[in-house]
């Protein structure tokens, strides 16, 4: 009996270098599972930096996560620069439009836009309201800088009319920014006392101003400047599975869609939503973006910071 179990007694060497194959072969597959569907940020770009927003978004975290299998954790930056560094740990990306034209195709996958919370278009258009009496031609940014304000420096509703005026390569000096992308009301409102003549903001906020009497329908007047432009965005690292950014997308755009079945996390993700002036999101394709990033990318001004 003892010549016979130590004849068929396991080689111990064997074993470990059996053990550490199998080892090596699994590590050729579960790092790449991992990093699509592993831990991860939703980058956010938001100068104003207010609580509110920090809590809806960390609904929408939690809510695009269950989505998609993904643990996502919040993470906030105030300026462009800031959203560059953060870069290599963001799975997904919620920022103005006009950040993302200088994000890579190549890494980013364009989801979905915000949908506003009005009836007649899907996407805003840039607007300029001007002051009755005060003569600013068809750019008073740059025949009146300091009496035009723009809503804000990162978004296209209210850069591309630069770009579509001529091919601007810089912000123009003298003007005044708002700080927030995706709220204009503080430039209205330095509009309504008397700050500046002139505004470039979105449609939307315009309308909004002159409906609840900020500005006085009879004192300014409103004058189109661009098509229908993107808006706020949500991208998805493309090193997710394609599967992960279709969950991640379906997801986006099921927001505000007042199913009958609807998860909790759903329902307070959307009602959320508000505090960014938005009811749900709309399918965005790669293609429809990267014909605003050809019409705007090559005379877009760099960000303020």
């Amino acid at each position: 009996m003892t010549r016979l179990s130590q004849r068929y007694r396991p080689d111990i060497g064997l074993l470990v270098a059996l053990a550490l194959l199998l080892l090596t072969a699994a590590a050729l597959f579960w790092p790449k599972e991992s990093a699509q569907r592993g831990d991860g940020t939703l980058l956010v770009l938001d100068p104003t930096g207010e609580l509110r927003r920090q809590v809806a978004l960390n609904s929408l975290a939690v809510y695009l996560g269950r989505e998609s299998g993904l643990d996502l954790r919040l993470e906030v930056v105030s300026d462009h620069q800031a959203l560059k560094a953060a870069l290599p740990t963001a799975r997904v990306i919620f920022c103005p439009d006009g950040t993302a034209l200088d994000l890579p195709m190549s890494a980013w996958q364009a989801l979905a836009t915000g949908r506003r919370r009005v009836p007649w278009n899907l996407r805003p258009t840039s607007v300029l309201l001007s002051r009755q009496g005060v003569d600013g031609g068809e750019e008073p940014w740059v025949s009146m800088p300091g009496r035009t304000a723009f809503g804000d420096s990162l978004s296209l509703v209210c850069l591309a009319p630069l770009c579509l005026a001529g091919g601007n390569w810089n912000l123009p000096a003298g003007v005044m920014w708002g700080r927030d992308p995706y709220d204009h009301q503080s430039v209205l409102a330095a509009a309504a006392m008397g700050a500046v003549d002139h505004v470039v903001v979105r449609q939307w906020d315009a309308e909004a101003a002159l409906k609840t009497g900020l500005l006085s329908r009879d004192q300014w007047l409103i004058r189109q400047l661009s098509t229908p432009l993107p808006d706020v965005m949500v991208l998805a690292s493309r090193n997710l599975s394609r599967s992960v950014r279709l969950d991640l997308q379906e997801g986006l755009t099921g927001l505000g869609r007042h199913e009958a079945d609807q998860t909790s996390e759903r329902l307070l993700a959307q009602e959320r939503l508000g505090e960014f002036g938005l009811e749900g999101f709309n399918l965005l394709v790669g293609p429809d973006f990267e014909r605003f990033r050809r019409q705007y990318g090559p005379c877009w001004p760099r960000p303020t910071e």
